[in-house]
């Protein structure tokens, strides 16, 4: 446990030193954009190997949500010199509080520089408990988050309860 708490602050610090530092940008936004498209299909499709009607699926429920205002807070890491997409999230919102993590897509290599999943994945654990928000997760574990993101099968999905 404490290898664990050590490598979740590790990666936090990493994050924020990147943003401060201006590498990367945490960009939030009220719908993702056609650049933030092509990165996850490429995650899907390319570096995960799953089919294309699975990303075709995912984009149509991104589509879906982006309807409802409020319901999702969509968040991108780009990278400050060349302008790619690192990271896409979508968070589904409760109330004013941000509980449930629907999908994260990330590229590993970009992650374990700087430490962008397990900083936001941490971000989200945090947030929900404090809020008393139960999590019923299909996604890393401990040993995941340990391991590094190498392992991962995304997307991740990461649901609290209740979920609607």
């Amino acid at each position: 446990e404490k290898k664990t708490r050590r490598y979740v602050e590790s990666a936090s610090t990493r994050f924020h030193a990147a943003i401060t530092s201006q590498q990367i940008q945490l960009n939030q936004k009220a719908c993702l954009e056609a650049a933030d498209f092509r990165f996850a299909c490429h995650v899907f499709c390319n570096k995960h190997g799953k089919p294309w009607l699975l990303y075709a699926a995912w984009r149509a429920f991104m589509a879906v949500i982006a309807l409802a205002p409020g319901c999702a807070l969509f968040s991108t890491v780009t990278d400050c010199d060349t302008g790619e997409v690192l990271a896409v999230f979508v968070d589904f919102r409760q109330g004013r509080a941000v509980h449930h993590f629907i999908t994260a897509l990330v590229d590993h290599d970009a992650s374990k520089r700087y430490g962008i999943y397990v900083a936001k994945y941490a971000q989200l654990i945090s947030a929900c408990t404090q809020d008393g928000v139960a999590l019923l997760r299909a996604g890393p574990t401990t040993d995941d988050l340990k391991a590094g993101l190498g392992g991962l099968r995304l997307p991740v999905f990461v649901v609290g309860s209740p979920v609607w």
